[in-house]
């Protein structure tokens, strides 16, 4: 895959089984099975983690704006096909995904009362 960030190429060549871009209350569950720190719930930022990143080597996260635009671009689809997913349905096969956060949606989340998330984000990243 070719990874744009807002235009410019970021990762001209990312070799991996998966790559995925999460706001924070996504990061701290599918992006953190990969490998990525989880962000504070009330983080404005996205996080891009690949999975098992063969190239770049070492590569494993970025933490981006909350507004930037993340284009993914199969650089050979013929030959390494790109199947793409948003919020677990299935999109089919791909050659260019852009993703962006919505300008007009909004969602109200529930919390357990009782149940500080920033708390145990908190622990996750610094555990005992």
């Amino acid at each position: 895959l070719r990874v744009l960030i807002n235009g410019q190429a970021r990762l001209k060549r990312l070799v991996a089984d998966g790559v995925l871009i999460a706001t924070a209350a996504g990061s701290t569950a599918y992006a953190r099975a990969m490998g990525a720190p989880p962000l504070p719930v009330d983080a404005a930022e996205l996080v891009l983690v690949g999975s098992n990143v063969l190239e770049p080597p070492g590569w494993k996260s970025a933490v981006l704006a909350h507004n930037s635009i993340a284009e993914f671009v199969a650089m050979d689809p013929r030959k390494r096909p790109v199947s793409a997913f948003a919020d677990g349905i299935p999109l089919g096969e791909v050659r260019a995904m852009r993703v962006r956060t919505s300008r007009i949606a909004a969602a109200e989340l529930c919390f357990v009362s009782g149940h500080d998330i920033a708390e145990k984000i908190t622990r996750v990243q610094f555990p005992t």
